[in-house]
């Protein structure tokens, strides 16, 4: 066992001054960044149910296509984490989902998991649009059609986009959880207040401002 007995919500953390610790229970803690970004650090200290292969990318992805409660996939990576305290180095799988609102928009949500063989931590977050709804996918789609590189084709059902949804592992995919050409990184300077642009600003804030003791970066993560 992995030093279990030692492991606690506060040992992996989110650093002063860009984040402040604003709620804490024994096994989650909540972060605000400056800009008001909400993450949540949560800590379970028994064997890690979602399996990893670090080696495995597709079936990973394919992992969390199915056990994330049909949500669209927008991306999921593997990515190296440098703790801020020493420098010590863990992975951890960084993912983006979408999911629809009711009436209109969509909820990006970000998680960042860091598997351990008798525990692990989840860093999570949440945007989501409000207000006007669709106005990214608009300003992307409307020069799209006008070049030809996608097609608006009207039929007996109705008008289909086709040459819009672009899956980053399946590219045969399609549907309305289907990540897009507006979801691509390139555009979130552009859109800087979508939620997608803010969530994967907020990913690089944590990553910036991690730290970690060490007997969580002597941990084993072969699970």
């Amino acid at each position: 066992m992995d030093n279990i007995s030692k492991v606690s919500a506060s040992l992996l953390r989110l650093q002063q001054p860009e984040w402040t610790l604003a709620e804490k229970n024994p096994n989650e803690h909540v972060y605000v960044s400056k800009a008001g970004d909400v993450v949540g650090v949560e800590l379970r200290t028994e064997e890690t149910v979602f399996k990893v292969d670090f080696n495995d990318l597709p079936g990973l992805r394919s992992n969390i296509r199915t056990g994330f409660g049909g949500a669209g996939l927008i991306s999921a990576d593997v990515e190296e984490f440098v703790s801020g305290a020493d420098g010590a180095k863990i992975k951890g799988v960084v993912i983006i989902t979408k999911l629809p609102q009711i009436p209109a928009g969509m909820s990006y949500n970000g998680l960042i998991f860091f598997p351990f063989k008798d525990f692990s931590y989840s860093l999570y977050m949440r945007f989501e649009e409000t207000g006007v709804t669709g106005a990214r996918e608009a300003a992307v789609l409307d020069p799209l059609i006008g070049s030809g590189e996608v097609k608006l084709v009207v039929g007996a059902a109705g008008a289909v986009i086709e040459g819009f949804d672009e899956d980053l592992y399946e590219p045969t995919l399609r549907g309305p959880l289907v990540r897009n050409r507006a979801e691509r990184p390139e555009y979130d300077e552009q859109f800087p207040e979508h939620p997608l642009s803010k969530l994967r600003a907020c990913l690089r804030k944590v990553k910036e401002n991690i730290a970690y003791d060490q007997v969580v970066a002597e941990a084993s993560q072969d699970v």
